[in-house]
């Protein structure tokens, strides 16, 4: 089958008509009539509906306009690479990391290392862990920034250590919880109202382990947010409600205010970070200039925390 016909197959459903899908492919409304035609021939059947409100796809139509879908994605990214080409850029970095991480880090990361001079471009993908560890296994990304596993390879994966890390319970200026001095007990939180946010939505071994600890069956999240950070944090800033992050991410957050992270009387558990990458991402040049960047990065983030924990630990000891 020419994949140009499912691919005008997919214009054509997607613009809804035949004459605004001819506009915008640049060719005559003819030309499409005789791609679906020979099209159905193949298939033995119709591809689309037409009505006096335009035209909608058949089952088969849709399925054969799906393929045409990845056919159109697929060109789009052959258009970039030749303009990466021609603009000078010799390669791509694509690095999945975690939506609340992203927010947090990266755009610290890029102002401490800028890549104007750089020959290559980068593709950022915020995702959760699960989605990066597949992407990596497809060749889809090159690093990823995720939490760490216990095995340090994984098949054709390899991770290193970034940072240790322990998940922690943050809570919103309004909450009762916050206005608490000191240690808070463990027993105050699951009559508490929750949000999960991202990864940590995801997660569900994460809440049994801390609903473990806090002696119930299970934490309910009220509110479940999935992709964008910044409004599930402007609700919690602003709520009495609580909820499960990684400690050294939570840090950033609380020094924008309006957040608190709460000092219990037990061990949350451990959420340590790493850099994943393929083996053939060590073979990659471009990739592994960033991870370089990356580890680096970390290294200096960690002493920061390191130091302001210390000398917070002195204040209060001091008060």
């Amino acid at each position: 089958m020419d994949p140009k016909l499912i691919f005008h197959l997919c214009q054509i459903i997607d613009q809804g008509s035949m004459s605004r899908a001819a506009r915008t492919l640049n060719v005559t409304q003819p030309t499409l009539t005789r791609s679906i035609k020979t099209l159905e021939e193949i298939v033995g059947a119709p591809v689309l509906r037409r009505s006096r409100y335009g035209v909608t796809a058949t089952n088969i139509g849709e399925r054969l306009a799906e393929q045409g879908r990845h056919v159109h994605n697929s060109v789009r990214a052959a258009d970039e690479v030749v303009q990466y080409w021609r603009s000078g850029m010799v390669g791509e970095v694509r690095l999945g990391i975690g939506s609340m991480m992203s927010a947090a880090l990266l755009p610290d990361f890029f102002r401490a290392n800028p890549l104007d001079e750089s020959n290559f471009t980068m593709r950022i993908l915020a995702t959760d862990s699960p989605t990066a560890v597949q992407k990596l296994r497809k060749k889809e990304l090159d690093l990823a920034i995720i939490p760490s596993h216990p095995n340090q390879t994984i098949g054709t994966l390899v991770q290193y250590p970034l940072c240790t890390d322990r998940i922690c319970v943050l809570a919103g200026s309004n909450s009762p919880l916050a206005q608490i001095d000191g240690v808070v007990e463990a027993k105050l939180l699951p009559t508490q109202t929750w949000i999960s946010i991202n990864n940590m939505a995801r997660l569900r071994h994460i809440h049994d382990e801390v609903a473990q600890l806090l002696g119930v069956d299970v934490i309910v999240p009220k509110f479940m947010f999935d992709g964008d950070v910044t409004a599930p944090m402007e609700l919690l800033k602003h709520s009495t409600m609580l909820t499960l992050a990684p400690t050294k991410l939570a840090r950033k957050y609380v020094e924008s205010g309006g957040l608190k992270i709460l000092k219990l009387d037990v061990h949350l558990p451990n959420r340590d970070i790493a850099l994943w990458m393929t083996n053939e991402s060590e073979n990659d040049t471009c990739a592994m200039e960033i991870a370089k960047r990356i580890k680096n990065y970390y290294a200096q983030q960690v002493e920061v925390y390191e130091h302001a924990l210390n000398k917070s630990d002195t204040t209060e000891v001091s008060a």
